[in-house]
């Protein structure tokens, strides 16, 4: 009667013990396969996403560089054409400065009234062209070296001291004496010593190599 009870219950547990083998075996062979798997799966797609976020930050930093040195290229553009439109202006400058030498001595000698058509051309010709130099003038502070922007105040000084000579009530008696050639040469020097600092310090602030061309005098 007893083993009649007992072989169920041995058989169940028999068949339990099976099962849980074969499981046991499942598991070993398949789950932790699995497992493995997943967590190679798990490790990778951590991988490329840190790979992502790290192309995602060159990326962005990239632009960032980028756009400092659009930035750059941008404001050395607009100070490379300053440069350009003042140092043009320098020659007309110049020529109209002679020009209205030549009247003022007209003038002097008599041959002309000081309110003479040819008076206020040259006058209104040399007024327009300081002014041009003077709109250019005005902005340099935003762009050029300090450097520059001396030499620019020295270009214009010395543009002021041949005209208030030219206007001066003593303009009369230097010619008369024979002094004016000589002033006007020391003016004309004073004034291309300062272009050529100016084209120095220009080269200088734009980034190119020092010049050893002159101009002439």
């Amino acid at each position: 009667m007893f083993w009649q009870l007992l072989t169920p219950f041995l058989s169940g547990a028999v068949g339990m013990a099976i099962v849980g083998s074969l499981w046991m075996f499942w598991a070993q062979n398949y789950l932790a396969k699995y497992l493995a798997k997943k967590a190679e799966n798990l490790a990778t797609h951590q991988d490329i996403q840190k790979l992502v976020d790290q192309v995602r930050e060159t990326e962005r930093v990239k632009s960032e560089i980028a756009d400092r040195m659009w930035d750059r290229q941008r404001r050395w553009d607009t100070k490379k054409d300053l440069y350009i439109k003042i140092y043009a202006s320098l020659p007309k400058l110049h020529a109209q400065l002679i020009n209205f030498t030549e009247v003022r001595k007209a003038v002097a000698a008599q041959v002309v009234s000081d309110d003479s058509a040819p008076v206020r051309e040259a006058r209104e010709q040399l007024q327009a062209s300081f002014d041009e130099y003077g709109d250019v003038g005005f902005v340099a502070p935003l762009f050029f070296s300090d450097v520059a922007l001396a030499r620019v105040t020295d270009i214009g000084e010395q543009a002021k001291r041949w005209i208030q000579l030219l206007a001066g009530h003593d303009f009369l008696a230097i010619v008369r004496e024979g002094k004016w050639e000589g002033i006007k040469t020391d003016l004309s020097q004073h004034f291309h010593e300062a272009i050529i600092g100016f084209s120095a310090a220009a080269r200088d602030d734009l980034g190119y190599p020092p010049s050893h061309q002159t101009l002439r005098r």
